[in-house]
C-alpha cells in the first residue's frame, strides 16, 4: 500500500499512461484487428439466444408432451429430420431402413394418408386394438408387413420347377431323400442278395439253394436297376437346381471327347470318355464363370434380416438431439469466426464474446522513444566502445506495465470495446524475439507465455508488492524481488559484427597441480590442487555431449534484449548480480561466477590482416599490414620478387596456447611462389572470442 502511493512508482505508471495516450489510435486499431468481426459475431449470438428461447418454448410445450401422449405422432412429426439425426452410430433414416419400419412408414405420403380427417381413414373399419395411431408399432412388432415379401410372378417357370419335373414320379419322397444322403444306395440290393446266397448255399440243400439264389438274384437285379434309375434322375435334377449351381459342380460333370454345341433337335448325342474336347473345355469354363457371377450377385443382393427397433428409445433420442439448448448454439458458433483464445474464454457457454487484445510488442521501445533517460537514467554516461553490467529495476517495470494496462482498459471502455475490463493487454517489457528455445518440450505458445515479463494482473495477490511479479521466476519464487543482470555493449562492435553470438559462460578456478605429471597435463580447472589466485579464471570446459546440448548450469543465452539508438545494446540474463560476480577465490568454496562472451560465428569466414603489429609472429593469424607493407599501405598486396619471406617463431611463455596452431601453420610459407590456397590460409582470420568476467565490470564492494 505504501508503494502504491510512492511517487517513484506512480511516475513509472504515469509513463505507461502517457505511452497509451500518445499511441491510442495505433493500439486501438491493432485491438480491433485482433478481435476480428466480433461485433457482428455478438449480434448473431444475441439473435441466436433469442431464437433459442423461442424454440425452447415450442420444444418444451409441444414436442415433449406429444412424445408422452402419442409416440407415433411424435415420430411422424420429426420424420423430416431423420437423415440428420443420429440414433446410436447411424442416422435414424438408416436405422429405419434396416428394420421392419421402413422409411416409407414415416414418409410424407403416409402422413397424408393417415391424417385424422382423411377420406381413406374414414372408410377403414378400426377397433380398439387396431387404430391409425398404432400402425408403426404394429409394423415394428411384425403384425403388419410394410411391404410383402418378393415372390415369383405366376406363370413364370423357374429352374427349380424344371428340376422337380426331372425327379422320378414312381419314387417315394423318403427314398429320394435317402438317395440324396447316400448316393451308394443302389449297391445295397446287390450286397444283400450276395449275403443271402452265401447263407443259403451254406445251410440249405443244393437244389433248394440254387432255386433261392436265382430268385434272389432276379429281385436284386430289378432293385439295382430301379434304384440306379432313380439315382440318375435325382442327380440330374439336383445338378440344375439354383442352390447347386456352383463353380465346383462344373468340375464334377462327365467328360466328352466329341462334345459340341448343336441346334435343338439335331439328334446329336455326345459320347462319354476320359477327356474333354476343346469346345467342352471352353463351355465348362464359361459355365463356371457364369456360376461365379450368379453366386456373387446372390450374395450382394441378399436381403439382411430385418430388426425390431426400440421406438421409444429412438423417439426420445431424436427429441433430445433437436433440443434448441444444443442445436442453436452449435449452429451459431459454427457460422462465426472467433480467435481460439476468445473461444477458450467463452468455453461451453453460449454468451457474447468478452475478450481482450494482447500485444507482444516490447514496451520498452515506446518508453525509450519518448526519452532514453526514461529507459535508463544517465545513459549518456556510458563510455563509448565499452561493456558493462547493469541491474534491472523490476519495481519500475511492473509499475510501468500497470500504468499501460490501466490506461488502455479505460480507453477500451471509452471505445465500447467488448471486454470485461479484466484483461492484461501488455505483459512484455523486453524484446524476447531472439531467445533460443532449448527446451524442445515447449511449443511456441507455451514458450511465449514463459517469457512474459509479468503474469496477468488479475492473478496478482492483494498482499503482494511491486517487484514480486517476475513471470520468468521459476516456481513462483518472487518473494526476494531479486533483479537480473543486463549486459550493456556500447560502440561500433555490434555494428561491425552484427551476427556475433553473445552468451554467459560459467567460470572455473584454475587450480594447482598435485605434483604428478598426470595432474599437470589436465585442464587447469580439472586439477586436484588448491585454487591458484595468481591466475585468471577460465571458461568451464564442456564435454562432447555438452557441446551438442548446452547445459543450462554452464551456458546461458540472453533471455531478452533491447537497443537504444544509435549504438547501445542491452542483453538480459537469468542471473543475479552476486551469482554472476562470484567470490574472490580466498575460500575454497567460493563461487567462480560467470563470464560474458562475445563470439564471432565460425561459419562466417573473414579474410584480411591485423591492424596492429605483434611483437612476435607465432602463427599466421598474427600477420599484420605493417609486416606485409612496412613503408606505405597500398590498395592491394603485390606478390612479386620483392615479396618478403617470414618465419614463424615457436610460441613460449604466455603464448604457449598457440603451440597447437603453430604446428599446422609452420607448414605454410609466405613467399612469392605461394599459391592461392596458401594465401587464403594465411589471410583467413580466425574467429575471435572475447570473454569478460562479471567481477571486472562490477564494483569491488
Amino acid at each position: 500500500e505504501q508503494r502504491s502511493v510512492d511517487p517513484r512508482f506512480r511516475v513509472g505508471a504515469g509513463f505507461g499512461t502517457r505511452v497509451v495516450q500518445d499511441q491510442q489510435e495505433k493500439y486501438m486499431d491493432a485491438a480491433w484487428e485482433q478481435i476480428g468481426r466480433v461485433l457482428e459475431a455478438n449480434k448473431r449470438i444475441r439473435l441466436g439466444q433469442f431464437g433459442k428461447e423461442v424454440s425452447f418454448v415450442w420444444h418444451d410445450r409441444h414436442l415433449r408432451p406429444l412424445l408422452v401422449a402419442n409416440q407415433q405422432k411424435a415420430l411422424l412429426m420429426m420424420a423430416p429430420l431423420n437423415k440428420r439425426v443420429l440414433a446410436s452410430e447411424f442416422t435414424v433414416h438408416h436405422r429405419l431402413g434396416q428394420s421392419f419400419v421402413q422409411p416409407a412408414m414415416t414418409s410424407t405420403a403416409l402422413r397424408r394418408v393417415i391424417r385424422p380427417r382423411g377420406r381413406l381413414l374414414k372408410a377403414i373399419p378400426f377397433d380398439d386394438s387396431i387404430t391409425p395411431d398404432n400402425l408403426i408399432s404394429r409394423v415394428n412388432d411384425g403384425e403388419v408387413s410394410a411391404a410383402p415379401p418378393k415372390v415369383t410372378p405366376p406363370g413364370v417357370v423357374t429352374v427349380n420347377e424344371v428340376a422337380d419335373e426331372l425327379l422320378p414320379e414312381d419314387a417315394p419322397p423318403t427314398v429320394i431323400d435317402l438317395i440324396r444322403r447316400y448316393p451308394w444306395l443302389r449297391w445295397v440290393p446287390l450286397i444283400v442278395a450276395l449275403v443271402i446266397v452265401l447263407l443259403v448255399f451254406l445251410f440249405a440243400p443244393t437244389g433248394l439253394a440254387l432255386a433261392v439264389a436265382v430268385a434272389v438274384a432276379a429281385v436284386a437285379g430289378f432293385l439295382y436297376q430301379l434304384i440306379s434309375r432313380w439315382t440318375d434322375a435325382v442327380r440330374a435334377s439336383d445338378g440344375i437346381r439354383e442352390e447347386n449351381r456352383t463353380p465346383e459342380s462344373v468340375d464334377e460333370l462327365p467328360r466328352s471327347p466329341d462334345f459340341r454345341i448343336t441346334e435343338l433337335g439335331s439328334g446329336f448325342t455326345p459320347r462319354l470318355g476320359s477327356t474333354d474336347s476343346v469346345e467342352a473345355v471352353r463351355f465348362k469354363q464359361a459355365l463356371k464363370d457364369s456360376y461365379e457371377l450368379i453366386a456373387a450377385s446372390s450374395e450382394a443382393g441378399a436381403i439382411e434380416p430385418k430388426e425390431k427397433l426400440d421406438l421409444a428409445d429412438i423417439a426420445q433420442g431424436v427429441v433430445a438431439a433437436i433440443d434448441p439448448e444444443q442445436t442453436i448454439p452449435r449452429r451459431v458458433l459454427t457460422g462465426i469466426s472467433l480467435p481460439q483464445r476468445i473461444r477458450a474464454e467463452i468455453g461451453e457457454q453460449f454468451v457474447e464474446a468478452m475478450a481482450y487484445p494482447e500485444f507482444d510488442t516490447p514496451m520498452y521501445e515506446p518508453l525509450k522513444n519518448i526519452s532514453a533517460e526514461l529507459f535508463l537514467p544517465n545513459i549518456n554516461l556510458i563510455e563509448q566502445n565499452s561493456i558493462t553490467l547493469l541491474e534491472t529495476n523490476q519495481e519500475f517495470i511492473e509499475s510501468y506495465m500497470v500504468g499501460l494496462n490501466h490506461e488502455f482498459a479505460r480507453e477500451l471502455l471509452w471505445r465500447e470495446y467488448p471486454t470485461d475490463q479484466r484483461g492484461s493487454y501488455f505483459r512484455q517489457f523486453w524484446d524476447v524475439g531472439s531467445f533460443f528455445n532449448s527446451d524442445e518440450n515447449l511449443d511456441p505458445a507455451e514458450l511465449k507465455e514463459k517469457l512474459r515479463d509479468i503474469p496477468p494482473l488479475h492473478k496478482w495477490l492483494p498482499t503482494s508488492k511491486l517487484g514480486q511479479h517476475d513471470n520468468r521466476e521459476q516456481d513462483g519464487d518472487n518473494e526476494g524481488g531479486e533483479e537480473e543482470v543486463v549486459l550493456v555493449i556500447c560502440g561500433e562492435l555490434l555494428k561491425r559484427y552484427p551476427t556475433a553470438v553473445i552468451y554467459a559462460h560459467r567460470a572455473c578456478w584454475q587450480r594447482k597441480d598435485d605434483g604428478t605429471q598426470a595432474d599437470r597435463e589436465k585442464h587447469p580447472c580439472l586439477r586436484s590442487g588448491e585454487i591458484d589466485n595468481t591466475k585468471e579464471r577460465r571458461l568451464e570446459p564442456l564435454t562432447g555431449a555438452e557441446e551438442e546440448a548446452l547445459p543450462r548450469n554452464k551456458v546461458r543465452a540472453p533471455l531478452y534484449e533491447a537497443k537504444v539508438d544509435p549504438d547501445i545494446y542491452f542483453f538480459g540474463f537469468d542471473l543475479k548480480i552476486e551469482e554472476a560476480k562470484g567470490g574472490t577465490g580466498e575460500n575454497p568454496r567460493d563461487d567462480p561466477g560467470w563470464f560474458f562472451v562475445i563470439k564471432e560465428r565460425p561459419g562466417e569466414p573473414r579474410f584480411g590482416l591485423d591492424t596492429e603489429k605483434q611483437p612476435k609472429l607465432n602463427v599466421w593469424n598474427d600477420l599484420s599490414w605493417q609486416d606485409v607493407q612496412p613503408e606505405a599501405a597500398g590498395s592491394h598486396i603485390q606478390i612479386d620478387n620483392a615479396t618478403p619471406t617470414f618465419s614463424l617463431v615457436i610460441p613460449t611463455g604466455d603464448d604457449e596456447e598457440k603451440i597447437e596452431q603453430y604446428r599446422d601453420d609452420k607448414n605454410i610459407s609466405w613467399n612469392k611462389d605461394m599459391n592461392s590456397a596458401a594465401l587464403a590460409y594465411v589471410l583467413f582470420q580466425a574467429p575471435v572470442l572475447v570473454a569478460v568476467h562479471a567481477s571486472e565490470m562490477l564494483p569491488k564492494s
